[in-house]
């Protein structure tokens, strides 16, 4: 069974969301609000950090396909560079 992955937003809040992002194994969710002037932060970053933790809590397959789609790696694998000279 894939797992989902939902961003909704913040009730009363603006600039920010919650990721909730759910398997058979469990739920994982990820709340941010960025402030002016400060560091923002997008949902796809929200959307990484819910599947490191998830991954890190869970140890399931159930995230691979949405791993490999936000990481841009295989499951359990991070990408720490792109673009760098060889």
């Amino acid at each position: 069974m894939a797992a989902t992955l939902d961003v909704q937003p913040w009730p009363g809040l603006d600039d920010a969301a919650i990721v909730v992002l759910d398997c058979k194994h469990g739920t994982t969710r990820i709340g941010y609000a960025n402030a002016e002037n400060s560091i923002r932060i997008d949902h796809e970053v929200a959307i990484k950090m819910a599947l490191a933790r998830h991954y890190a809590e869970r140890r399931c397959r159930c995230i691979r396909f949405l791993w490999r789609r936000h990481m841009g790696a295989e499951l359990g694998e991070l990408v720490l560079a792109r673009g760098a000279p060889q």
